[in-house]
């Protein structure tokens, strides 16, 4: 079986003004119908924090969110994973970005 999305989100009706909202803090506004092949790296890891946020995920696990992100978008989805953490989502994340590790609660190197 073979699934295929027609864009970066298949918005339910309820949500339509929130999506608008994370889409715009993340620096993806207008572009929910495009095919994610379309999108570069850094735009793809921002559409990975979205979905978690949009679909107000109790855990995150993330590799790498801010790796191919230039610093006003590192600092967006810092800022976003941090707010998630905050407001009681437990946030996982593997990362060599010091900034980022910096704005964790409980680091731990390997």
């Amino acid at each position: 079986m073979t699934l295929r999305a027609s864009g970066i989100f298949r918005p339910k009706a309820r949500t339509n003004s929130r999506l608008t909202d994370i889409l715009q803090t993340v620096g993806l506004a207008g572009r929910e119908s495009d095919p994610v092949s379309v999108l570069s790296g850094g735009e793809k890891q921002r559409v990975g924090v979205a979905r978690a946020l949009y679909k107000e995920a109790s855990y995150i696990f993330a590799d790498e969110p801010t790796a191919s992100l230039d610093a006003g978008n590192r600092s967006n989805v810092t800022r976003l994973l941090t707010d998630a953490a905050a407001a009681g989502v437990c946030v996982v994340i593997a990362t060599h970005d010091d900034e980022l590790a910096a704005a964790a609660d409980t680091v731990y190197q390997l």
